[in-house]
């Protein structure tokens, strides 16, 4: 335990100054936020612990038999323990500080959130810790490790583009991915870190690493996405057993809305004609709500087979875009549609009411505010506001903030005490992964000339609280296209 310490003392006083820059750059994090910079610092930041991690493991090199450090009457576990402990005093111990001192700031109980913040510290040591000692004990120095670093991460970000997961805005399959993704690394990693450094064999260790990597990318450029839907139904299962069936109901004209299609209607035009297929959906249990995903669902016809997204499924319809060439030689002809949906189950959360320009934890959605904004022009922070360019508007701006982020839709509606109610949806999936513990979203309620919302209002937020996913196996024979097109 004493060389252990020594070990750990002499590669701080050695790295001092690239640990004074990541404790400035982690204090420049926590104070950035959720902001326009924070993704550029959170990167940096990412990349200096990398660049410590690689410096430590190298000032006692593992690559060749001329090291000084091999006449020490030392274990392996003794160097490997002074590189852990080096790891954990520089990157994980200051993290989870930050953390800690960001949520009090924004009004949360840290202790209330320990298992999202060990969860995230669980995450850097997959992604960022295993993986850079594991690469710094095989390659023999600082300039070979960069030019792998930049090689994997080329290549990541290649593999990346292949596959985006379901068509949903919905969040946790694609989260799946990743945390696939990081963990063949992690396990990679320890296999290699504990073979390194006890036996010193890089040529082996290498071809692991390199198969881990190859294995790791291939997970995430080409699995199924129904298969990640599937390991993400494991670990959240809904206990019942769902199943989708074809209701003997008359199909909408294409002048008709469905409910809860946000309004909209697919019309169909000269390329696309719309097929709505009337659903009954049964295995839901009483007292809870249920989303669908839009997998790519296939058309069988004899030795003959086309794929389509569905535009919308629902607790009642599916609405199924086909392309009309497609339709016009399949109209008559009776045809199977089989596929995977993923389904999750919600709760409705308790609506919690706040006035106008205040700030309140709202249970399920995390710290909730609001506030009016005067601006001009058509679009405010990306938002399309419904004006004019040049035009002065307000509008009323709703952000809440959560350190567990937001895996399903949450609702807010402005009750006003004279005209209709504006009800709109937040869109978690525009969270993008950072080093802050708190994801944020927002979204805007126009408001009409001269509307007050403070004194006139209120405003209510209702979540929806997840409770299981479930991929459902589709399958509808013997039907015919045409008795479902809208007219």
């Amino acid at each position: 335990m004493h060389l252990m310490l020594h070990i750990f003392k002499k590669d701080v006083r050695r790295l001092w100054w690239g640990i004074a820059i990541a404790l400035l750059l982690e204090i420049a994090v926590a104070y950035a936020g959720e902001g326009p910079d924070s993704l550029e610092l959170s990167v940096l930041l990412l990349v200096t612990w990398a660049c410590l991690i690689a410096l430590a493991v190298h000032d006692d090199p593992l690559v060749g038999d001329r090291q000084f450090w091999i006449t020490r009457p030392s274990r392996w576990r003794v160097l490997l323990g002074s590189k852990l402990l080096f790891a954990v005093a520089v990157v994980h111990i200051p993290y989870f500080v930050a953390s800690v001192a960001v949520l009090a700031a924004r009004g949360f109980h840290p202790w209330e959130w320990l298992p999202s913040l060990l969860t995230k510290q669980i995450l850097i040591a997959m992604a960022l810790t295993l993986p850079m000692i594991a690469l710094a004990a095989v390659l023999r120095n600082f300039a070979y490790l960069a030019l792998a670093a930049i090689s994997i991460g080329g290549l990541t970000a290649f593999a990346s583009g292949f596959q985006r997961g379901l068509y949903s805005r919905w969040r946790g399959v694609d989260d799946t991915r990743w945390a696939m993704f990081f963990a063949f690394l992690a396990v990679a990693g320890a296999v290699i870190v504990v073979w390194q450094f006890a036996r010193r064999r890089t040529w082996p260790s290498r071809l692991i690493g390199m198969a881990a990597v190859l294995a790791a990318e291939l997970v995430l450029g080409f699995t199924s996405p129904i298969f990640i839907a599937r390991v993400r139904a494991a670990f959240y299962p809904t206990h019942t057993s769902i199943a989708f069936h074809l209701a003997p109901q008359p199909a909408l004209s294409i002048s008709d809305r469905i409910p809860g299609y946000s309004g909209r209607t697919f019309s169909a035009t000269d390329a696309w004609i719309a097929v709505r297929l009337p659903l009954r959906i049964s295995g839901i249990p009483d007292g809870l709500g249920s989303l669908y995903d839009l997998p790519l669902l296939e058309i069988v016809a004899g030795a003959n087979s086309y794929q389509f997204r569905p535009e919308y499924i629902g607790p009642d319809w599916m609405i199924l875009p086909i392309r009309r060439e497609v339709y016009e030689s399949l109209r008559d002809v009776k045809v199977e549609l089989k596929g995977a949906v993923p389904t999750i189950l919600f709760r409705v959360g308790q609506a919690t009411s706040m006035p106008v320009g205040t700030a309140r934890i709202v249970p399920g959605a995390g710290r909730c505010s609001s506030s009016v904004v005067d601006r001009q022009g058509s679009s405010y922070n990306g938002f399309d506001t419904g004006a004019g360019n040049g035009v002065a508007h307000r509008f009323l701006e709703v952000v809440c903030e959560s350190p567990d982020g937001f895996p399903l839709p949450a609702f807010f509606r402005l009750r006003r005490t004279s005209g209709e109610d504006a009800v709109r949806q937040f869109d978690w999936t525009s969270a993008r992964p950072r080093l802050s513990p708190i994801e944020r979203d927002e979204d805007i309620i126009v408001l009409g000339p001269g509307e007050d919302p403070q004194a006139s209002g209120t405003l209510g937020i209702t979540p929806a609280i997840l409770k299981g996913w479930q991929v459902v196996n589709l399958g509808f024979r013997d039907i015919r296209l045409s008795d479902y097109v809208a007219q």
